[in-house]
């Protein structure tokens, strides 16, 4: 996701995101990435690293999220981990 695109998703400013951004940048929660449609916008995607602090906070703060409620029903985890399917990162890069 873009910055642009972040704006929109969470009705925030770009200079708060930016922020944000940075500071995810820096503590290797997140990369940017090259937009395969050529545009000069950098766009952003959770690292490894990202995904397990991500699910561990989660964990920690709403253990039930982890495990289905009723038999045969995704559970909040998967129904996230497909949310951040087209966002993670490869072995490929």
């Amino acid at each position: 996701m873009s910055i642009p695109d972040l704006v929109e998703a969470l009705g925030l400013a770009s200079s708060t995101l930016n922020r944000q951004t940075a500071a995810l940048l820096k503590n290797g929660l997140v990369e940017r990435t090259v937009d395969p449609s050529g545009s000069i916008v950098h766009k952003f995607r959770i690292t490894e690293e990202g995904i397990g602090r991500l699910r561990a906070e989660r964990d920690e703060r709403h253990p039930a999220w982890t495990r289905p409620s009723v038999p045969g029903r995704r559970s909040a985890s998967t129904a996230s981990s497909a949310i951040w399917s087209s966002s993670t990162p490869t072995s490929s890069g």
